[in-house]
């Protein structure tokens, strides 16, 4: 989406008029995943091939990488941890306090 904003400034009487670009970036994910309950479980790869990162943002990281199969996060939102899988997807292990997302398209 784009959008334009005008602007009028009035400074010392004199009319300074600009106008501003917009360009509205979806959050929505690029991707479309499945969702199972648990760590993933992969076929392929070790922790060189499926990095672990202190954060939340394996959606984008995966959406981002074309070798990206899948993510596990924990369910609480207050742990900042995540991992990337890169090897053959399955499903989760059945851990309830993690969530796996493997890539369906």
């Amino acid at each position: 989406l784009l959008y334009t904003i005008k602007f009028e400034l009035f400074m010392m009487n004199f009319p300074l008029k600009f106008t501003m670009l917009i360009l509205v970036i979806g959050l929505a994910s690029c991707q479309s995943y499945s969702k199972s309950q648990g760590i993933c479980i992969y076929t392929e790869g070790g922790p060189e091939k499926n990095p672990f990162y202190q954060d939340r943002l394996c959606l984008g990281r995966c959406d981002r990488d074309a070798t990206c199969t899948g993510y596990t996060v924990p369910k609480n939102p207050d742990f900042p941890l995540c991992m990337t899988y890169h090897g053959t997807a399955a499903s989760g292990d059945g851990n309830e306090m993690a969530e796996c997302f493997s890539k369906t398209a």
